[in-house]
């Protein structure tokens, strides 16, 4: 008997909610799981100088399916996304020769219960070398096929204190197929992120805020990858956010044709996220 009346009131919760949701497809929102600033392949439009002459470009967006809200703190949301990350090596007369380009794109779920957030996302990421590559750098290497599959799971738990907040960060990757020089397609490849994310109180406009991402994988032998971005968030009318930043590297090249080399570099610049 008291196993039906546990069971009727978790029916009668989640029924409740549904009545005071509200529901819409196809329509742009804000994502529950607010971006990693200094995640190098995160959805954002950005643009980083970097040293030598070098520049970090990324174009991406996602695009909300379906989301679903409560009226307390709860929010479900289910999309797609796609996003390039460019490599370009600055020439002279303000000309640019685009080296690399990796492309990532798949679908994703989120949600968003209080000060915690959750994503699940599936998706794939190829690379590919340009013309640009070669002319700028006089050198030769051996071109490969780079493409894989991954899932990827991340949560965060936001403390906020009046208009400052740190946010903490863990999650896990599991690549589940790939093509590569090396044959890694039935390894057991997992990946580890950890970091943290700071925002001081707003000065007019400004925020200033600082994220720092470690992050490291099986293939690579867990080599830790350094990821550390700061600088002042230019805040609006509503969470979308412009930043200007000062951007850190260290680690194995992100790039996919360049994965088991190691590179380190700093940038400034600027992002826009939404």
């Amino acid at each position: 008997m008291k196993t039906k009346i546990y069971f009727a009131a978790i029916l009668f919760v989640l029924f409740s909610q549904t009545l005071n949701a509200k529901a819409t497809w196809l329509k742009f929102d804000n994502r529950p799981f607010r971006p990693i600033v200094s995640d190098l392949k995160e959805i954002k439009f950005d643009y980083i100088v970097l040293n030598e002459k070098r520049v970090n470009a990324t174009m991406g967006s996602h695009y909300p399916i379906f989301d679903l809200e409560t009226d307390g703190q709860q929010q479900l949301q289910v999309g797609i996304f796609g996003l390039g990350f460019n490599r370009l090596q600055i020439k002279d007369g303000f000309a640019f020769d685009l080296n690399s380009y990796d492309a990532v794109f798949g679908a994703y779920a989120d949600y968003k219960i209080g000060a915690m957030a959750f994503t699940f996302r599936y998706a794939h990421t190829s690379t590919h070398l340009s013309e640009g590559y070669y002319k700028s750098n006089n050198e030769e290497i051996s071109v490969f096929r780079y493409s894989r599959e991954h899932l990827q799971w991340m949560a965060d738990y936001t403390l906020k204190f009046s208009d400052a907040s740190i946010r903490f960060l863990g999650g896990f990757t599991w690549v589940n197929a790939s093509v590569s020089p090396v044959d890694i397609r039935d390894e057991f490849l997992i990946g580890m992120q950890t970091g943290l994310e700071i925002e001081l109180p707003t000065i007019l406009v400004f925020q200033p805020f600082a994220s720092f991402l470690l992050y490291a994988q099986t293939e690579n032998n867990y080599r830790v990858n350094k990821s550390l971005a700061f600088g002042v968030k230019i805040k609006g009318d509503g969470l979308n956010s412009f930043r200007m930043m000062i951007h850190y590297f260290e680690g194995i090249d992100p790039r996919g044709n360049f994965y088991t080399k190691s590179t380190e570099f700093w940038g400034i610049g600027g992002a826009y996220y939404f």
